[in-house]
């Protein structure tokens, strides 16, 4: 009886760069990046550092037999001054002849100061329009290649977003914003919705989750400063405080009004929302500047204050030069039917 045939099998090798940990390298001293290549059979393998150019600081390890699958791997490694690392992209080159193949990766320093950040819908997203809009900001990235960002969500559900063209900044670098739409119901349902973040500045994906936190929320307390004494006799501009305190979560929506008319929001400045001492509710200052003419002409501005906790969503108080102290007039903002829906 004949014996089978001799069957050879050839496998094509895979191949990892290895790079140092972001943030590992002491640019004063040198660093060691390298190419592992594994599963192929015993036959002659190349390897080349850009194309061949570089031929100092390489060392090679193996090959090594896997006894499980009897298949090879080997590594190589180049060490280089870390100045050189920075900001120059090296090249690793893999020929594998018995199956014709050439594969070839590309290391570069990894830079560590991208950042990813998630943040929630403003009120008046929620409440005026029903719409939750969801952000994620990518900021500080050094190049916009192999640059994607995608989303998902924690239950099924329609996925509309819009990423953004990347922004350059005057410091090099460059930032992307990505807004995913969902139904305000959605959000106050404490979905989780998250963003992945790709980017030739990352070594692997960064994914950021976002969620309404959970907390007992908490109505603002709002008043009213008029300007200082010393502003008005300078006759030039009046500053209005409005201080907004004691309110749980951060999310507020402020807007200011002369008579019944809406005043732009490039006539005033909002802080962000800070906590409070007890660490669990926040406040703010809303700082509108107008002429001290129209002050002393006798206008009433009006400071609106929208928070979820409010028994109406929204509040307001109200100021003049006669009586120089806050007052309630009554003012009407359209919000959304809460229980509409915008499926």
């Amino acid at each position: 009886m004949r014996g089978l045939p001799y069957l050879s099998v050839t496998s094509a090798p895979s191949v990892f760069p290895l790079i140092p940990c972001c943030g590992n390298v002491d640019f004063e001293n040198s660093v060691t990046m390298g190419c592992l290549v594994t599963g192929y059979m015993a036959d002659p393998l190349e390897i080349q550092w850009n194309d061949g150019s570089i031929t100092t600081g390489i060392k090679t390890m193996g090959p090594v037999l896997s006894a499980a699958d009897g298949l090879y791997t080997l590594s190589s490694q180049l060490t280089i001054l870390a100045s050189e690392w920075k900001n120059t992209t090296y090249r690793c080159k893999v020929v594998h002849n018995s199956t014709n193949t050439k594969q070839e990766k590309s290391l570069k320093e990894c830079y560590d100061n991208l950042q990813v950040h998630p943040l929630p819908p403003t009120f008046h997203d929620l409440y005026f329009s029903r719409i939750a809009k969801i952000t994620c900001l990518v900021s500080s990235m050094k190049t916009t290649e192999n640059f994607n960002i995608a989303w998902e969500r924690e239950k099924e559900g329609k996925l509309e977003f819009v990423t953004e063209d990347p922004v350059l900044h005057d410091n090099g670098t460059y930032s992307v914003v990505s807004v995913l739409s969902v139904c305000a119901e959605d959000w106050e349902s404490r979905e989780k919705f998250s963003c992945t973040v790709r980017s030739q500045d990352l070594p692997s994906p960064v994914k950021k989750t976002i969620f309404k936190q959970n907390g007992t929320p908490k109505a603002p307390d709002v008043y009213l400063l008029p300007p200082s004494p010393q502003e008005i006799l300078q006759q030039e501009v009046a500053t209005i405080t409005c201080y907004i305190k004691g309110f749980y979560p951060k999310e507020i929506f402020v807007q200011w009004m002369q008579g019944s008319a809406s005043i732009s929001e490039d006539k005033f400045v909002n802080t962000v929302a800070m906590k409070n001492d007890d660490e669990q509710t926040y406040f703010l200052y809303s700082k509108l500047t107008i002429p001290a003419a129209h002050w002393n002409q006798g206008n009433t501005y009006t400071c609106i204050v929208g928070h979820e906790a409010l028994p109406l969503y929204i509040t307001q108080q109200s100021i003049d030069k006669s009586s120089g102290k806050p007052s309630h007039v009554n003012v009407t903002l359209v919000l959304s039917d809460a229980a509409s829906t915008c499926y």
